[in-house]
């Protein structure tokens, strides 16, 4: 197990989020069972995808920084997300721009892992712009990625970028994911659960498909 890659829990699930005592106990059992990775990205707090172009107060940045400075003292890489897909206008330079505001929030507390998710959202653009500007959702969420990777590169360039596909399960044959594996920079990391949403098993033949 140790030798594996990226090792851990992502905190993604709907309902209740984890409170930050809870957080803490998860980084304490990532830590003793050799687990190196926690990703917060729980999908029903407002800031994750309902307000994502707001910045966060500095209440909860201040409870964000503490996690982070626990993670590291266990040894433990603390990750965290936001999910425009529901509301973004990808064309709209505006957007990119709180975006990047977003995630700047978390960099300067020390997050060097962070991400941009695409899942559990509409299957059309949300502005008529956006549908002249692009030719498929892939290639907007691989321009999006690739933007946010060369900025990253610039100003954080110890930051990783993790983008959660809206296509995230499959044989990895899938139209939507051949065309953004063909267009996103190979340095951003996508997540992917499987053939299925819940796959209980993955060999070595589905990670060279995917």
């Amino acid at each position: 197990m140790v030798s594996f890659g990226i090792r851990g829990v992502i905190e993604g699930f709907y309902g209740k989020p984890w409170s930050h005592e809870e957080r803490i106990d998860m980084l304490d059992f990532l830590a003793r069972t050799k687990l190196d990775t926690y990703f917060l990205a729980p999908k029903d707090e407002p800031g994750h995808r309902r307000s994502w172009q707001e910045l966060r107060p500095d209440t909860e940045i201040n409870k964000l920084s503490e996690l982070v400075s626990y993670a590291k003292s266990k040894g433990i890489v603390f990750g965290t997300a936001v999910s425009p897909g529901q509301t973004i206008i990808y064309s709209a330079p505006s957007e990119l721009a709180a975006l990047k505001g977003r995630l700047k929030q978390y960099l300067d507390i020390g997050i060097d892992l962070v991400g941009v998710f695409f899942d559990d959202i509409p299957n059309d653009f949300q502005s008529k712009d956006d549908a002249k500007a692009f030719t498929s959702f892939a290639q907007a969420h691989a321009w999006l990625g690739n933007q946010l990777c060369v900025w990253l590169q610039t100003e954080y360039p110890n930051a990783q970028l993790v983008l959660c596909p809206t296509v995230y399960r499959g044989t990895g044959r899938e139209e939507y994911l051949i065309e953004i594996g063909s267009l996103l920079n190979s340095s951003v990391h996508l997540l992917w659960t499987g053939i299925q949403i819940c796959s209980y098993r993955l060999d070595v033949r589905d990670a060279l498909v995917f």
